[in-house]
């Protein structure tokens, strides 16, 4: 748009020129005659002298509302990046939250656990690493290992309660078998203070509940009761939270009752875990 405004100010001036140059000819440079005739055509070009002008002033104007926008483009640009930072910011700052919640109440679970204890229980807190979808109900692979004092059968724990055990590690990681496992059984009861019925809970696989079997066939249990570890077996230690009881079969004859029973922890989403020493002779 500035070479157009420049190009018409430029033949403008020649044509003055060349009108200028013709009257000198014809007057044969008489001052008086010669400045007649520019006056003459001073006049007569003012209309298009005023449209140059008035073009050249929407040229400016045009230039500067095209430099506005770029400007303001810019500080748009400028100010979606800043957002974009802050909202990083604060989703790092939520999850370090988060996590910061998650060390504290593994903290107050050793500090439980301690003083549920009857024997000196050491403890190690470990993060989950790694858990294959193959196995997702399986076991879970942590950031600790034999290095950091973690030995096989050490008893997995969350907050909320009972995950599972140690079944294997290396220098720096721990593989956990959770209570959804197949392979995993816990002995539990009835934590209701009218019944206190005990029996074995178990995983069965594809199944995101445990199954429980009681001793007696007859055992007081009824949905909503809740299932703690009775201590037998000496794996784990009594008193630690296993799960809620969903549904209770009818035992048929010579078949002992059983119930469902929905695991006190979130194993499908597992991040942090206390690992805590097994009983003294624990297998």
């Amino acid at each position: 748009m500035r070479v157009v405004a420049a190009s018409r100010r430029f033949w403008a001036a020649i044509l003055v020129v060349l009108v200028l140059v013709a009257v000198q000819a014809v007057t044969g440079g008489s001052p008086r005659g010669v400045g007649a005739v520019r006056g003459v055509l001073l006049e007569a070009l003012a209309p298009f002298a005023s449209a140059v002008s008035a073009v050249e002033g929407a040229v400016r104007s045009a230039d500067a509302s095209v430099a506005e926008l770029v400007a303001l483009r810019s500080q748009n640009l400028r100010l979606q990046r800043e957002v974009t930072a802050l909202g990083q910011e604060s989703t790092a700052l939520q999850e370090l939250t988060q996590a910061n919640a998650r060390l504290r109440a593994l903290l107050d679970l050793r500090a439980s656990i301690s003083a549920l204890l009857p024997y000196p229980a050491g403890s190690v807190a470990a993060r989950v690493i790694a858990r294959s979808p193959a196995t997702w109900w399986s076991a879970v692979l942590l950031d600790k290992g034999s290095a950091d004092g973690v030995t096989p059968n050490m008893i997995a724990m969350a907050p909320s309660g009972l995950v599972g055990r140690v079944s294997s590690v290396t220098a720096h990681t721990a593989t956990v078998n959770l209570l959804t496992n197949p392979d995993t059984a816990v002995g539990g009861m009835v934590e209701r203070a009218s019944s206190r019925d005990a029996g074995v809970a178990y995983g069965v696989a594809g199944q995101t509940d445990l199954r429980m079997e009681f001793f007696d066939a007859q055992a007081n249990v009824q949905p909503g009761d809740t299932i703690v570890t009775s201590g037998l077996g000496g794996v784990f230690p009594k008193g630690l939270p296993v799960g809620q009881v969903v549904s209770v079969g009818a035992p048929r004859y010579g078949q002992q009752r059983t119930a469902v029973v929905a695991p006190a922890v979130n194993l499908a989403d597992l991040e942090e875990l206390l690992l805590v020493k097994a009983p003294p002779g624990g297998a």
